[in-house]
C-alpha cells in the first residue's frame, strides 16, 4: 500500500538546484542478490536501520535486525529449520517474527506480543531480494532481459561513501564519462552531436539518445549495432542504462538498485546491487562475453566510486548545486522525490547534447 503523501512544490531558479532529497522509507530496494542469502543470515541497512535476511524451512524471511530480549543483532545468530536463534539466549524466531522457542522455558509459551521479533516486507523478483524497512507499493519494479533465452546475466555489488541520489546521478549523467571514463565510455576528441528525448515514464523518467556508437572501447568491443541507449530513473532508487539496435531490440541493460544505508546526518553511504544483462553475438558465448565486459564495466565502477568519495566530503548542506541545461534528469529526480504523486508520464521534451 502506498502511503499518501503531501504534495511539495519545487520551485528553484534555472541555475540553481537542491541537494540531494532523502530518499523514502516507504519503498522496495534490492537489498541483495538472491544468491547471497543461504545457510547464514545476512544483515543488511536501509536509511540507518539494519535488517536480517535467511532462509527457514526453504522460506525467506526478513526481520528487524534486533532480538526483542536484550537487543542482540540477529544476524549474528543460527538458522535453524523453525526459524532463526538469537546469539545471546538462543530465542528461537519464525519468519513472520513469533517466538517459536525459548532454552530454559518449562511451563508457558515462549510466544508473547512483546517477545515478537518484528518482520519486514521482502520479495524475490529478477534474482534480487527486495525489502522495505516501511510500508511499500504493491510490487517491486520489473528489470529488462533478465531471465529471457540467449540473454546472459552478470551481477555484483559494492558500496559507495557517498549520497545515494548523487552517486544514482552520476549513473546516468553522460556529460561526465569524458572526464571520469576517458577512452573507456566516451573520448574528448570525438564528441558528435546527438539529439535527446526526455520523457517521463509511470514511476519515473528517462532520457534517450540517439547515439549509433559510444566513442569508447566499451561500445566498440560489445556495442557495434547499437543505434539508440537511454538512462532511466524509477522511483526511488532504481537506475538503468541500455542499448537498443535498429530494430528497437534491448542489447545490453545495466540495472543498478542504489541503497541508502545511511541516515541523514551520518557520513553519507549507499550500497549498490547491480545487474547487467544482455544479449551476446551469435558468435560470442554468453560466458566469453560477460568475461570480457566484466573488467571494463568494473573499471568504470572504480572511477566513479573515486570521484564520488573525493566529493562527498566536500558537499556544503546549506547551498544548492549549480545547475545547468546539461543536468537532464537531476531536476526530474528531485521533484518526484519531494512528491511521490507526481509518478506519471509528461510531455517529452527533445534536445542535442554533444557527447
Amino acid at each position: 500500500m502506498r502511503v499518501a503523501y503531501p504534495r511539495v512544490e519545487v520551485s528553484l531558479p534555472a541555475d540553481a538546484g537542491p541537494h540531494a532529497q532523502a530518499l523514502p522509507i516507504d519503498a522496495w530496494y534490492a537489498v541483495a542478490h538472491d544468491r547471497e542469502v543461504g545457510a547464514s543470515p545476512r544483515s543488511v541497512r536501509i536509511l540507518g536501520q539494519s535488517a536480517v535476511l535467511f532462509r527457514s524451512g526453504g522460506e525467506l524471511a526478513a526481520l528487524r535486525d534486533r532480538c526483542p530480549h536484550r537487543h542482540a543483532p540477529l544476524s549474528d545468530g543460527v538458522v535453524h529449520p523453525d526459524g532463526l536463534a538469537c546469539p545471546y539466549h538462543g530465542w528461537r524466531f519464525a519468519p513472520d517474527g513469533r517466538c517459536v522457542a525459548m532454552p530454559g522455558l518449562v511451563d508457558g509459551s515462549p510466544d508473547a506480543p512483546s517477545r515478537r521479533a518484528d518482520p519486514l516486507p521482502v520479495r524475490v523478483q529478477d534474482g534480487l531480494i527486495w525489502l522495505s524497512v516501511g510500508e511499500p507499493p504493491a510490487d517491486p519494479p520489473r528489470l529488462p532481459l533478465v531471465g529471457q533465452s540467449a540473454v546472459h546475466t552478470l551481477r555484483w555489488r559494492f558500496d559507495v561513501r557517498a549520497d545515494p541520489v548523487d552517486a544514482l546521478e552520476n549513473f546516468l549523467d553522460p556529460t561526465h564519462t569524458h572526464t571520469v571514463h576517458p577512452g573507456l565510455v566516451r573520448t574528448e576528441g570525438s564528441r558528435r552531436r546527438v539529439p535527446v528525448t526526455v520523457r517521463g515514464l509511470p514511476g519515473g523518467v528517462e532520457a534517450v539518445y540517439q547515439e549509433e556508437a559510444q566513442s569508447g572501447l566499451i561500445a566498440r568491443w560489445f556495442g557495434a549495432d547499437i543505434r539508440e541507449s537511454y538512462g532511466r530513473y524509477l522511483w526511488p532508487g532504481l537506475a538503468q542504462l541500455g542499448y537498443r539496435d535498429a530494430e528497437g531490440t534491448e542489447k545490453l541493460v545495466i540495472s543498478a538498485s542504489f541503497v541508502p544505508a545511511s541516515t541523514p546526518g551520518e557520513p553519507p553511504e549507499v550500497d549498490l546491487v547491480a545487474v547487467v544483462s544482455g544479449r551476446p553475438p551469435r558468435w560470442i558465448p554468453g560466458v566469453v562475453m560477460g568475461a570480457l565486459l566484466a573488467p571494463f564495466l568494473k573499471r568504470t565502477v572504480a572511477q566513479d566510486k573515486a570521484i564520488l568519495e573525493r566529493v562527498a566530503p566536500l558537499r556544503d548542506p546549506e547551498r544548492r548545486y549549480a545547475m545547468s541545461p546539461l543536468d537532464l534528469l537531476r531536476p526530474h529526480i528531485d521533484r518526484l522525490l519531494a512528491d511521490p504523486e507526481r509518478l506519471t508520464p509528461s510531455t517529452p521534451r527533445s534536445t542535442r547534447l554533444d557527447l
